[in-house]
Parts: structure tokens; C-alpha cells; sequence
């Protein structure tokens, strides 16, 4: 199949493909066809690492690691390490003038690492 003039061509692993045609059989984005739902998908996460990096709105926080289903958030203002735990469907934070909704569970909801491990839930 030739390659539009403007476009790339881009390789994908089997399991993202799948991924990506699973999300759009679904149906949760309005997309003509498989392709420009690929686009738009891919073009949002620019546009929202973009809006990270620009506002930065969890500067102060730092992904630190995870153990044992909790996951770690460095918070440089407090000079704490707060920990998210999963319990009753919501994130939970430890730090104590936190709870469930808190810049760190916040922040842990914007990382992959997050997902991952609820997809395996």
C-alpha cells in the first residue's frame, strides 16, 4: 500500500494493535475510521504531555517507585514520600492531610504505571 505524500510509516507491536482496535470497536471516541481514531488517540497525548510539561502542574511531585500494590509519590514542597494504595475502586493517599482526592492521587492517576496495575486488577 503506498504511503500518503506528508505521512510515515509507523510499526506497531501485535498486542498495541489489538489494543488500539479493541478501543475502537468500542467505540468510547467518535473516529471515522481506525486510522484517524489512531491519529486522534496519538495527537491527544501530545497535546497533554504538551499541557504537562507547559503548566506543570504536579512539578512538586515525583514518581518514586512501587512495591507490594502501593505505588510511592516524592512531594518535593512537603518533603514527604506518600503512599497510593487501590481500595473500594478509589486511589488512597497516606500522607496525612490527604485522602482520595489529593495532588498525589491525582498525579498517580496520570501515570502509566497506574493503569497497568489496575489493568491487572
Amino acid at each position: 500500500m503506498p504511503i500518503k505524500r506528508g505521512n510515515k510509516l509507523v510499526e506497531l507491536r501485535e498486542e498495541v494493535v489489538k489494543g488500539l482496535e479493541r478501543e475502537y470497536q468500542i467505540g468510547l471516541r467518535s473516529a471515522p475510521d481506525f486510522t484517524t481514531f489512531v491519529n486522534n488517540l496519538l495527537l491527544d497525548v501530545i497535546r497533554r504531555e504538551e499541557f504537562l510539561a507547559k503548566y506543570k502542574p504536579f512539578s512538586h511531585l515525583n514518581y518514586a517507585g512501587s512495591h507490594a500494590g502501593s505505588l510511592f509519590i516524592r512531594d518535593i514542597q512537603r518533603n514527604v514520600i506518600a503512599e497510593i494504595t487501590y481500595k473500594d475502586e478509589l486511589l488512597y493517599c497516606n500522607s496525612p492531610d490527604s485522602s482520595s482526592d489529593c495532588d498525589h492521587t491525582r498525579f498517580a492517576t496520570s501515570l502509566i504505571d497506574v493503569a497497568k496495575y489496575l489493568q491487572e486488577k
